[in-house]
């Protein structure tokens, strides 16, 4: 009769042992089910929120002044026809003329860290370009470099800009080099690149969240895309 009890009490506490085990188990799926719900509902107000937003460019001094002497710089290039100097160049001295000319020059104005140089196709991605800030780099297109559309050309040099004030963007944010601006828009930096929003998660929310409509503008500003500018 004892060892039957112990053998009932041994069962019992391995049946009651395997349940205990399954419920957390489940306990851990349905809070991690419930986190991703909540991050998925957070996400999506903040995009609404960025959706419904009005934003506006305030360009601070530091951007004044950088816009003045890049601009400048750029149209001491064949007299300021840059774009006509791109276009009459085949594509590996096109591609040369960006990683020693452009890139070097709009990157030192700025006062970016580019540590390197990389070119992607549109088997890779549509985007014309990109900024990494793992390893500090800055990615190009070069099917649209291909191109001989003044409009695709001039978007390659202003995407150079573009992802160049990426590359400040996130100095500042991260604390490497605050490059004069303010902390207001610092904190607003950082608060978006650690809540960014894809062009696959929403595209009008990606183009008026801050980082990017702050890029968009400024190197609109100093390098327009539309010819008529």
């Amino acid at each position: 009769m004892a060892g039957f009890i112990t053998r009932l009490k041994t069962s019992t506490q391995q049946f009651f042992g395997r349940v205990t085990d399954k419920f957390k188990k489940i306990a851990v799926s349905v809070k991690r089910w419930h986190e991703r719900y909540k991050e998925r509902r957070r996400k999506a107000k903040t995009i609404r929120e960025t959706r419904r937003s009005t934003p506006e460019y305030k360009p601070e001094v530091v951007d004044t002044e950088i816009k003045t002497q890049l601009a400048d710089k750029l149209n001491q290039i064949n007299e300021g026809h840059v774009v006509e100097h791109i276009r009459a160049l085949p594509l590996e001295d096109r591609k040369e003329f960006f990683e020693e000319t452009i890139v070097p020059l709009v990157a030192s104005t700025m006062n970016a860290d580019i540590k390197a140089i990389e070119w992607f196709d549109c088997n890779t991605s549509c985007a014309i370009g990109q900024y990494c800030d793992t390893d500090q780099s800055i990615w190009l297109n070069i099917e649209y470099l291909s191109e001989n559309d003044e409009y695709l050309l001039r978007h390659m040099v202003n995407t150079v800009i573009h992802e160049c004030k990426h590359a400040l963007q996130n100095d500042a944010a991260r604390g490497r080099n605050t490059h004069g601006y303010s902390q207001e828009l610092i904190v607003a930096w950082y608060r978006n690149i650690n809540d960014y929003i894809t062009p696959e998660e929403d595209l009008e929310a990606y183009v008026k969240q801050p980082i990017e409509w702050d890029a968009r503008c400024f190197a609109e500003s100093v390098f327009p895309t539309d010819i008529n500018d």
